[in-house]
């Protein structure tokens, strides 16, 4: 039966083929080509025909379209898709027959996921790279591997359950060059930015003379955008993005245009996955996949594969002891990997720490009226002579907060060191190093370090104050480095870091790796971007975050408009009006922070408190915030809703 055609080129394409195929349906629609599932009569059986977009039919596309036939018809392999016959119908028009396969794109699967447990990752990724090497062994790259291209298959196959599809820029080669030395190098790679790339293709690159760079920008490696020479290791570094994004949620580079993705692949290094349950070969793999020189990366599919096989392999022997750690996916036993279910990523991870000291890092957001101590209310701190350069205060649960005045130095903190003390507070004082080295002989659970002169040099003497569980640190010169340097403070899950301009996303990776259990973190007026935002939204332990004065797009809003965090100070940002009627969909949200949005009106204040109200979220306009840590009184209560 030939179907009603949408146009007299599908009609020629339909004749041409009716001897043999029938029952023609339309299943799928892309930039450049129609898919149909056909049944085939001489083998009784279902196939996709894949034929060109009328709209794409320029002489390049057609090339590139037979090019696809070419490459994939040298493949048979259970993990990559199989072709089973092409040509030209009337009037030129190339087609594609193609084994047809019932089942799910990763990209699909990731859609709905967000990201996938370890153990689903390998499993997938181990038949990507059996189907690749295969490929790569003759001759062929395929060089746009995404999630897009790979597909699960609903009713897997007796030795597959996922197949690579889509070939249609793969470059042939023979197979004693499958193993070249690609030409990019580590000077070259740094040398030309990505408008040059373009250019250069515009003026000679037979593959590219419209200046459009072959591949799909999230997934790329460098050589390709450079327009060098590729080889297999081009697909290892599209695999390492894949794996990236499987196990984080995220691609590894995702700029606000493609412009902006090529620099960063170009140029920046990735991400840091934060994920505790991740195994270090894991990491490391994906960061060797990911070196911008190709000759740094594996050298084959099957080395990438191996490597993966021993993590599956280290995995599965604690978890018959422990009954397993592993981050959970919902997948059942025996079944597809492309189950619809919603599911938990990442597994429960005990919390160790988190209430320490009567959760006495949890700041408030409203000072308290100013009361000096009493002699009755503290008898210890009646009975000593401090100088006049310290003030003694209840904090949050009624422990001592030591506090220096503004003009003591570092000699002035011998006079409490005879003192068991948990709370100190140096802030806008001239300590330096040496008054540091005095303070870590302390018991400090918390510090207050702000608005002073320190740098990275202090960094390795507060990571001896290994009880510290809240660390403010606003307005100093310590930079992504120095917060490196602060690892051994395990039971850190308080960290202010506002107006400190020198943190960037190189920070905000380290926090997230040295502190999953991280649950108050501000990171107003620093330079992180909205790539950063959304991987905190992702922190399994954070509930409050500050972001005063950063510009948030609408990527970054979405991210924290589906999050569970607890507190929320957005003052002074720029976002988009229309998330005014999206904040209060926060579902957890308990406290509010914005004030001097240039984006809203009165009117969108008024709105904000009504429908924040109604759910037992506060509303806070301020013109500035400045949480203090001795003006605490726990967000216990919130907590407790």
């Amino acid at each position: 039966m030939i179907p009603t055609a949408d146009n007299k080129f599908d009609s020629d394409v339909f004749t041409h083929l009716s001897e043999r195929y029938k029952n023609f349906v339309r299943i799928g629609e892309g930039g450049t080509a129609v898919v149909y599932k056909a049944e085939d009569s001489n083998l009784l059986r279902n196939v996709a025909i894949k034929t060109m977009s009328v709209s794409r039919m320029t002489p390049d596309m057609v090339l590139r379209f037979q090019h696809e036939a070419r490459a994939a018809s040298k493949l048979q392999h259970p993990n990559l898709i199989t072709v089973l016959d092409f040509g030209l119908a009337g009037n030129s028009r190339p087609y594609l027959v193609m084994d047809f396969v019932e089942g799910q794109s990763l990209e699909e699967l990731l859609q709905e996921r967000d990201c996938l447990s370890i153990e689903q990752t390998i499993k997938i990724i181990l038949e990507v790279c059996r189907g690749m090497a295969f490929a790569h062994q003759n001759g062929v790259i395929h060089r746009d591997l995404k999630p897009s291209n790979i597909l699960l298959l609903e009713h897997p196959e007796a030795d597959a359950r996922v197949k690579v599809v889509d070939f249609g820029i793969a470059k042939l080669s023979s197979n004693d060059d499958v193993g070249e030395r690609p030409t990019a190098s580590r000077t070259n790679l740094a040398a030309m930015p990505p408008r040059v790339a373009l250019e250069r293709k515009r003026q000679g690159d037979s593959k590219g003379r419209t200046g459009e760079l072959m591949g799909s920008p999230f997934y790329m490696s460098p050589e390709q955008i450079r327009g060098d020479n590729v080889d297999q290791r081009t697909d290892i570094y599209s695999l390492g993005c894949i794996l990236f994004r499987m196990l984080s949620g995220m691609a590894p580079f995702e700029g606000e245009t493609h412009l902006e993705t090529y620099s960063q692949h170009l140029n920046d290094l990735p991400p840091l996955i934060v994920d505790p349950v991740l195994p270090p070969e894991l990491h490391a793999l994906i960061d060797k996949c990911l070196a911008k020189d190709p000759l740094e990366r594996p050298s084959s599919m099957t080395e990438v594969a191996d490597v993966l096989r021993q993590v599956l392999k280290r995995k599965a022997e604690p978890s018959l002891k422990s009954g397993g750690n592993e981050r959970k996916s919902g997948e059942s036993a025996g079944k597809s990997l492309i189950g619809r279910r919603t599911v938990a990523v990442i597994a429960t991870i005990a919390i160790v720490g988190v209430l320490l000291a009567g959760v006495t890092f949890w700041m408030n957001l409203r000072k308290p009226a100013y009361t000096k101590t009493s002699a009755t209310a503290m008898p210890i701190a009646a009975s000593k002579s401090y100088d006049g350069k310290w003030t003694i205060e209840p904090s949050a649960d009624k422990h001592l907060q030591w506090r220096a005045t503004p003009d003591a130095t570092d000699d002035d903190i011998d006079l409490i060191l005879s003192e068991d003390v948990p709370d100190v507070s140096m802030r806008s004082t001239a300590v330096t190093n040496v008054g540091l080295e005095k303070l870590a002989q302390l018991p400090l659970t918390e510090l207050d370090v702000s608005r002073t002169k320190l740098d990275d040099s202090a960094a390795p003497i507060l990571a001896k104050m290994k009880k510290l569980t809240a660390l403010k640190l606003e307005s100093t010169h310590i930079t992504d480095k120095g917060l490196r340097d602060l690892a051994p403070l395990k039971d850190l899950v308080y960290l202010d870091l506002d107006q400190m301009t020198q943190i960037t996303d190189e920070g905000v990776a380290t926090i997230l790796r040295q502190w999953p259990n991280i649950r108050h973190l501000n990171l107003g007026r620093t330079s992180i971007s909205d790539r950063s935002v959304i991987q905190l939204t992702r922190a399994k332990n954070l509930l409050d975050l500050e972001l005063a004065e950063l510009d948030l797009n609408d990527r970054a809003m979405d991210a924290l408009i589906g999050s569970k965090l607890r507190l929320l100070n957005l003052n002074h940002c720029v976002f988009d009006r229309k998330y005014v009627s999206e904040l209060p969909k926060m579902r957890k949200l308990k406290h509010l922070v914005v004030s001097e949005i240039s984006t809203l009106k009165q009117s969108d204040y008024e709105e904000l408190r009504k429908n924040l109200s109604s759910r037992g979220c506060e509303l806070q306009c301020l013109s500035t915030l400045n949480t203090k840590m001795n003006d605490v009184s726990p967000i216990i209560e919130m907590m407790g809703n």
